[in-house]
């Protein structure tokens, strides 16, 4: 299971950490994986709610709310989801018990109305009462920034809530998709996205690497959701890598795992960023690993490798890590060899060839990528990892 976290204040409050810290310490707890943190303002509220519940990938949003913005939010949040906020009878129970038979405040008043349909969360210190809003399958839990008031709903209410949950049985199908965003994603799978059985589609794009998730009760028949699962499959075919939950780092790992092969790489410009990507993917990973050279000038290539100076001034990238990829191969004849070429880079655009070889064939391409520095060496790992997988599964 997966959690977001939203916070809700005034810009000019400032935020309390203290409420934060305390949630994501809960959901390490409850083994529920924290994917990201967004901060906003209660005007800003419909544009986030439509980014969480239409492409986050997490199974619950919690949401704090500064208590001088709950009200609006509450009418914000309400009107996103098509619904009305009204009285709650257990909230109002629960304000007569704290306020001992005294008539209930103005305060409390408001506080006991909550979006219809929503699950009340006691509050044993205040009258913010939570709430939980269920829809698709996602949860909304929604509770005021303050630690001590966060820390009491969270023991006495939300961990009962989601063990529930935790118990109740979900199942999901996941999809790892290369080069495609999730705008494109979405339109192919125009549909599907709104289906009788109330299966549950998202997607989540991180640099080239994506994921695609089916999420439904297991009370939905098998043979639906495998037609379900066949037509997305038909659909986004192309794009998609494997079905095993695992990054394209870890899937290439697992395949050469598969073929008992060993990859070398040999990096210039890239400074070993690759061959680091990859030997961070699993603890096991440098088991697989069985070289790792970085080269940044020419006069290394030709001690390296006896390539000629000449060749290296005068031919394209292509035909230099073809050239590379061969003299590694003499050394390394039984496994998968990889070289990453490129004459220069700038700041904000790149320019390689990759070439992936073994003693059959070897294929080789040409990348290019415009974008900042952080974006273009996600993209060059992504890459020739995903090139890697290709040339294994071939």
């Amino acid at each position: 299971m997966k959690a977001a976290i939203l916070v809700v204040s005034k810009p000019s409050l400032s935020v309390n950490q203290a409420a934060t810290n305390r949630l994501k310490n809960f959901l390490y707890d409850k083994n529920i994986e924290f994917v990201s943190e967004t901060k906003t303002t209660t005007k800003e509220t419909e544009t986030i709610f439509s980014l969480e519940y239409s492409k986050n990938m997490a199974d619950y949003v919690f949401v704090l709310v500064d208590k001088k913005s709950y009200s609006a939010f509450k009418n914000a949040f309400c009107k996103f989801f098509l619904t009305d906020v009204s009285e709650n009878s257990f909230a109002k129970t629960f304000a007569e018990e704290m306020s001992e038979g005294n008539k209930l405040s103005k305060e409390a008043l408001e506080n006991i109305k909550l979006p219809k349909g929503s699950k009340v969360i006691k509050n044993p210190l205040s009258t913010f009462f939570g709430f939980i809003f269920t829809i698709n399958n996602k949860e909304f839990i929604v509770m005021p920034n303050d630690d001590k008031e966060v820390s009491k709903m969270l023991e006495e209410s939300v961990a009962l809530y989601v063990e529930n949950c935790q118990r109740t049985n979900y199942a999901s199908v996941r999809f790892k998709t290369f080069d495609i965003t999730e705008e494109e994603i979405m339109e192919r799978l125009e549909g599907l996205t709104k289906n009788k059985h109330k299966i549950l589609i998202s997607a989540d794009v991180n640099g080239e690497e994506g994921e695609v998730i089916l999420r439904h009760k297991v009370d939905v028949w098998r043979e639906v959701v495998k037609e379900f699962e066949m037509e997305v499959l038909k659909r986004l075919k192309p794009y998609i890598y494997t079905d095993m939950n695992l990054s394209i780092d870890a899937y290439a790992l697992e395949l050469l795992k598969i073929r008992n092969k060993k990859v070398s790489f040999v990096e210039n410009i890239t400074k070993g960023n690759v061959a680091n990507y990859f030997l961070n993917s699993k603890p096991e990973a440098g088991a697989y690993l069985n070289q790792a050279l970085v080269i940044a000038t020419r006069e290394g290539f030709e001690e390296n490798f006896g390539i000629d100076m000449q060749f290296l001034k005068h031919k394209r990238n292509e035909d230099i890590a073809y050239e590379v990829s061969l003299k590694l191969l003499e050394y390394d004849p039984e496994n998968i060899v990889v070289c990453v070429y490129g004459s220069s880079v700038q700041l904000d655009q790149l320019d390689v060839a990759i070439a992936i070889a073994d003693k059959e064939q070897v294929l080789i391409y040409n990348v290019q990528k415009v974008g900042s520095p952080e974006e273009i060496d996600l993209f060059i790992k992504q890459t020739t990892l995903y090139y890697l997988i290709k040339k294994i599964k071939n």
